[in-house]
């Protein structure tokens, strides 16, 4: 009884240890606009020197697009581009760090002219004369720092000017103090140059004619003693600072953030010139868009969100479903499964991953992994039951077989989420790491722990026989060894049939793949690669932009709330008053040439859309009379600029368009997922052969294409292209399943092999239909465990989500139902094919080694046996 009270104590130690220490890991993630508050970031677009702003509305078109790709290269997982009028956009996201944001005003809106230069001279290579314009800019660690490498054009004369003055400033310091206390030259490079204006010694303090005010377009400094890349002097190059703590060490975060910092450079070098002038004006405070998960107050917790109610009763239905088939063997699977989850998350935190629906996914996709682990055990251990084995024996015998399977399974989540960081993009990389990471963590855990626990219970000497009660085993089935019984009982689907009805199912799943993937195709090929029914825009909200340039100003938001309390519309022939949900104001300081400019922007979000081309009128004080009336975009311009005569104030009724970005970026996903089921399919080409990682292939892509493109060949209207979030776990799942079969039939074929010696296709064929039967019961198991997960975020997770976790569970449906009636069948077909072709695998043929006779003489009293030729024969 000792072994099964330790056996309670490590589990539910484990999961208090798990409760303890999960609000305050949690709140140090750091998640997207899906899951946090972020911030609306508006942006001003204006005419340059050589393009003027047309007035059709392609401006803001034009800019916003631009944005978009810069948010993508930035890395920023979830975003939304919204334009306002001709004239204004703004990029809603939500970053973990105000210095993100920063960096992500500024190279939106950049558009600045670089300049190199020194404060020990006067001359300044301006952009294209000191890069190098056919390569860009990147990342690279230099002496385990990141440092920023920009390759450069050597031959140019200003350049080299530059690069000789500071090398001559170098040599002719010697133990003086130069620019710098620590006697050091530096090169810089400064943004937003103005030629004819700046100097690069007005933006170094400590300069006479140093000026505060451009101080700020210093981008970089480098050390001419160390400013090359290597001696063949095409690139230069800087290290980030990192500061070390106290003990010398750098933390992993610091290095992140020195990282990041030096992206943001390359990104700046590398980025094109804009159309327009473009300038952010001011932000805003933007929601969640599905909840927030943390809770702010007297200190950070973990938020009663619907997310974390799905999670809760996500595990108590896990829980329950295992226990009515593995019952008390149900804690230590349920526990290390839970523990594999939550390691998962806790390094990924570490990492600073993002947390957001693809890292949950990821994190269901190691929970399922780790509990068919731990089915797979489980049933190995069941089967060994059945074949008369006492619990001990039965434990020792289960493991060894489920070893190589539980490795299977675990190795190919491990592939799905290296591929995805490497070809998934900003959107998948959350659910890489979680799945690197969990998947190498649930293979510990269910080679180790999970063996280590049902030691514990299974060598209870108070259990010995007692079958039911530890693992499900149903006792009346269990073959008494003694009396020469043997085995009968192979799983509750021994009995089962899959021929039966099997060809009229695989016509209509031939027929409804060949229509999916026509219908995905087709409207691929007519929607520019977007597989979905979704708009080109979408109006979210129509405005009226007040502005003025003075804090002294009439027209402030009394002065609009009370315009509009006077303004009428005419909408369908009848009029009624203008009404609208906030007004809402705004401040900026602009100084240029040492004089600030407040501008001031109020901010009308009406309760309705409106064209801006209704008739409109104002009535005075009293209500009575008509004192301005027209176009609705138009009145209010008029009547303000008329009532503020001393001081700039402007009116625009603008119209907001949701851009439909292709985020999450949809051909990265489907990239990452077919690379990751060819690496996947290859590893199963090596475990279980040509014909079966065929049909492995086959079933995994028709299971695959049928779930993705059912949405497209519907024509279901879809805002985002977030269902395909789901495709790398419905891939993991049906692997992960086939795996449970592959590992079966194998078994029973080494089995019979070595009684039969029957390699024929017929027989073959049978025993892949009795693996078919015996396996089912395990991949029934993983398939309600799947569906209930998916489908419990998608009833009760955030509605945003609903789609996603939806799909999931579609997937995970179809993948059950054609394992059974797909695999199997198609694994046969490629045997019987490559059997009539001939083909076989080459048989690597071991030496024998001869061993040499040697005339040992024996240590014993018995006589040796004499030798007689022809006798001995």
């Amino acid at each position: 009884m000792r072994r099964f009270i330790a056996y309670l104590s490590l589990a539910f130690a484990g999961l208090i240890s798990i409760a303890a220490t999960f609000n305050q890991i949690f709140v140090r993630s750091d998640s997207n606009i899906e899951y946090s508050d972020g911030l609306a970031l508006h942006f001003r677009i204006s005419s340059n020197d050589d393009t003027d702003l047309p007035e059709d509305g392609s401006a803001a078109q034009e800019i916003a697009e631009i944005m978009e790709t810069r948010l993508k290269t930035y890395g920023v997982s979830e975003y939304d581009v919204v334009t306002e009028g001709n004239d204004t956009v703004k990029a809603i996201l939500s970053e973990s760090q105000d210095s993100q944001y920063t960096q992500i005003k500024t190279y939106l809106a950049f558009d600045g002219a670089f300049a190199l230069g020194t404060t020990v001279g006067t001359s300044v290579a301006v952009g294209d004369e000191f890069k190098n314009a056919n390569e860009d800019a990147y990342v690279e660690f230099i002496n385990s720092y990141p440092s920023v490498v920009i390759p450069v054009n050597y031959e140019s004369s200003t350049f080299k000017a530059v690069i000789e003055e500071a090398e001559k400033a170098r040599d002719e310091s010697g133990s003086s103090a130069d620019e710098e206390t620590d006697n050091t030259v530096y090169v810089y490079l400064a943004y937003n140059f103005i030629e004819g204006e700046d100097t690069i010694s007005q933006m170094i303090s400590g300069q006479e004619d140093y000026d505060e005010d451009k101080a700020d377009k210093i981008l970089m400094k480098f050390d001419i003693s160390n400013i090359w890349r290597d001696d063949n002097k095409q690139a230069i190059a800087t290290s980030i600072n990192i500061d070390a703590d106290s003990d010398g060490s750098v933390s992993t975060k610091d290095v992140s953030n020195g990282t990041q910092q030096a992206r943001y450079y390359t990104y700046l070098l590398n980025a094109d010139s804009l159309p327009y002038d473009v300038e952010f004006i001011y932000e805003t405070v933007q929601s969640a868009y599905f909840e927030n998960i943390i809770s702010t107050g007297m200190r950070q917790t973990v938020a009663m969100s619907r997310t974390m109610i799905a999670t809760l009763i996500a595990m108590i239905l896990v829980c329950l479903v295992l226990a009515v088939y593995f019952r008390w063997s149900t804690l230590a699977v349920f526990t290390l499964s839970l523990g594999s989850t939550y390691l998962a998350l806790v390094l990924s935190i570490a990492f600073s991953i993002e947390f957001n629906v693809a890292t949950i996914i990821g994190l269901i996709a190691v929970a399922i992994t780790s509990i068919i682990s731990g089915i797979i055990t489980i049933n190995k251990i069941k089967e060994e039951c059945y074949r008369g084995r006492s619990l001990k024996k039965a434990n020792q015998e289960g493991f060894k077989k489920a070893l190589l399977p539980v490795v299977d399974v675990n190795v190919i989540l491990v592939i799905i989420g290296a591929v995805s960081f490497w070809l998934g993009g900003s959107t998948l990389l959350p659910f890489a790491g979680v799945a690197v990471f969990g998947g190498i963590v649930s293979l510990i855990f269910n080679l180790l722990g999970l063996r280590g626990l049902l030691w514990l219970l299974l060598n209870n000497t108070a259990f010995q026989g007692q079958y039911s009660k530890t693992l499900g085993v149903d006792e009346k089935n269990v073959p008494n060894l003694m009396n020469e019984e043997k085995q009968s009982y192979f799983g509750e689907f021994q009995e089962k049939d899959f021929k039966k009805g099997r060809k009229p199912l695989l016509i209509a799943t031939l027929a409804l793949f060949i229509a999916t993937l026509a219908g995905s195709i087709t409207f691929g090929v007519m929607n520019n690669g977007n597989l979905y029914n979704r708009g080109s825009y979408n109006v979210e909200n129509t405005y009226l932009y007040v502005e003025t340039t003075t804090n002294n100003s009439v027209v402030d938001s009394y002065f609009v709330e009370d315009l509009l309390g006077r303004t009428y519309v005419t909408v369908n022939g009848s009029d009624s008053l203008l009404t609208y949900d906030s007004i809402e104001t705004f401040t900026r300081d602009d100084t240029k040439d040492k004089v600030t400019t407040t501008y001031t922007y109020i901010v009308v979000t009406f309760d309705k859309n409106y064209t801006g081309k209704e008739s409109a009128y104002i009535v005075d004080i009293d209500g009575t009379t008509q004192i301005a009336s027209g176009l609705l975009n138009e009145i209010h311009d008029n009547y303000i600029n008329d009532n503020s005569i001393d001081t700039y104030a402007s009116a625009s009724f603008k119209i907001g368009n949701k851009l439909s970005s292709e985020q999450p970026d949809m051909k990265a996903i489907l990239v990452s997922c077919t690379v990751a089921l060819a690496f996947s399919a290859a590893y199963l080409f090596l475990r279980y052969g040509i014909s079966r990682f065929l049909g492995t292939l086959l079933t995994t892509t028709v299971v695959a294409a049928i779930n993705i493109g059912l949405f497209a060949l519907l024509r279901f209207v879809i805002t985002s292209n977030s269902i395909l979030l789901s495709l790398p776990f419905v891939l993991l799942f049906t692997l992960a399943a086939s795996i449970i079969f592959l590992d079966k039939e194998k078994e029973m074929k080494k089995e019979d092999f070595t009684r039969t010696r029957d390699s024929s296709y017929e027989h073959r064929n049978e025993i892949m239909e009795k693996a078919t039967s015996y396996s089912f019961g395990a991949v029934l198991i993983a398939n309600i465990v799947a569906v209930l997960i998916t489908i419990n975020y998608a009833g009760i997770g955030p509605r945003g989500a609903l789609d996603i976790f939806g799909t999931a569970a579609l997937g995970v449906i179809i993948a059950t139902v054609l394992i059974p009636f797909l695999l199997g069948p198609s694994s046969q077909l490629f045997y019987k094919w490559f059997k009539k072709l001939n083909i076989k695998a080459p048989e690597l043929k071991k030496k024998k080694k001869t061993k040499k006779n040697k005339n040992v003489k024996k240590n014993s009293s018995e006589p040796e046996e004499a030798i007689f030729i022809g006798i001995n024969d």
